[in-house]
């Protein structure tokens, strides 16, 4: 019966996370800062960084990005011809002519940059996926969750279609019937008084 409820469970909760593919994805803020947060990350080797999008075609030639902490926010503050980005530790980073910047992850103390892959938002958290760094205790793309981001470049998070809720629900069903019959009882009255007309 738990195994049932676990697969049930693992299955909604996979089909809920699923990434939204991009490339490189572009953000802004959605208010006056940006928090993250990549503890698992960081336990697992790996470090993310806030660069200008114009170095997005090539983060490892950037000279000035800003390495997150854990737990840290970004905060934005408008500055001539762009925006100064300041975070926890108050290391800075400016952003010449707009908010707009992306995400970079690597091994800690590595000298090699990588863009995110994908990402996806549920409700106020955007999950920033890296796909070249993998997760070595739990499997799974590194990924680092941020809030307070909505995306500038045209990509937009795909939302849950109505037939994975139904999907969820015929799981339901199916596991509900499979227990019934395992522990044998019997079907409701109402059930009987259908069956009987």
């Amino acid at each position: 019966m738990n195994k049932q409820y676990n697969v049930l469970a693992v299955s909604m909760s996979a089909i809920l996370s699923l990434p939204v593919s991009a490339s490189a994805t572009v953000f802004e803020p959605s208010d006056g800062d940006v928090d993250t947060m990549a503890i698992q990350s960081f336990l697992s080797g790996y470090e993310f960084g806030v660069f200008d999008d114009a170095d997005v075609a090539d983060l490892n030639s950037a000279t000035d990005f800003l390495v997150l902490q854990a737990v840290d926010a970004v905060t934005f503050t408008p500055d001539t011809g762009g925006y100064l980005l300041t975070d926890l530790n108050g290391d800075t980073l400016f952003l010449d002519g707009s908010a707009s910047f992306v995400f970079g992850a690597r091994e800690i103390g590595g000298s090699t940059w990588f863009t995110d892959t994908a990402f996806n938002v549920v409700n106020s958290l955007t999950r920033v996926f890296f796909a070249d760094l993998q997760l070595p205790f739990a499997g799974g793309d590194a990924y680092l969750n941020v809030f307070d981001v909505k995306v500038s470049n045209g990509s937009t998070a795909v939302p849950i279609p109505a037939s994975v809720w139904l999907f969820g629900s015929g799981l339901l069903g199916v596991g509900m019937i499979a227990r019934r019959r395992k522990t044998g009882a019997s079907p409701s009255p109402a059930v009987r008084d259908m069956a009987a007309a």
